[in-house]
């Protein structure tokens, strides 16, 4: 019978290497993507890879059963993505505003005829316009909106993974989608008309 998450853990924090490893084995691949969905490469994906798994290993016993294990690595995951743009010199964060008015779900740029070829070309250059959007964002605007609609995390699990009030959340989705918006307006004009 499989090893439980929490014994593997268990396991780690007592020293077990060959748990720790089986822990680096299972996560690796969502670290890797949630740095890159954030950092916006690969080789900064690795980079912050291999340090998010040497921060564990050195804090493990820092990790509480409190939470969830995934949480706990996530939130490291993040926060070492979030380090990474600071240090490539992105601009400094907007003040929050904390509100709790903005849906779970909103994706204005999503184009739903992604399986017609006729408009592939259109959905490349949409995408090629997202990413240069997320790049204008704020660390934690990108962070947001990377976990929540490139990883499906929902609003509560981003809160405690950032340690942000539910409505904070929110506010830094609600802008990345504005700024989305604004930058993708030039290929679909109604959505400047939402936006506005």
């Amino acid at each position: 019978m499989p090893e439980t998450e929490q014994q593997l853990v268990n396991k780690a924090q007592n020293g077990d290497r060959d748990a720790f490893q089986d822990i680096v084995d299972q996560y690796k691949k969502m670290v890797y993507f949630l740095a890159w969905d954030i950092a916006g490469n690969h080789q900064d994906a690795e980079d912050i890879t291999q340090d998010v798994f040497i921060k564990v290993f050195r804090h493990f016993r820092k990790y509480s059963a409190d939470s969830k294990f995934s949480s706990w690595l996530y939130r490291i995951a993040v926060n070492a993505s979030i380090d990474a743009l600071r240090k490539r010199g992105r601009k400094k964060e907007d003040p929050v505003e904390d509100f709790d008015f903005v849906g779970e779900s909103t994706q204005p740029w999503t184009n739903k005829n992604a399986h017609n070829p006729e408009s592939q070309t259109d959905h490349t250059n949409v995408q090629h316009q997202i990413e240069k959007a997320l790049n204008q964002l704020a660390p934690r605007e990108k962070t947001v909106f990377v976990m929540r609609h490139y990883n499906d995390f929902p609003l509560k699990e981003i809160a405690e993974i950032l340690h942000l009030s539910s409505g904070s959340v929110k506010s830094y989705l609600f802008r990345a989608v504005q700024k989305i918006q604004k930058e993708l307006a030039q290929y679909h004009p109604a959505l400047e008309a939402e936006n506005g």
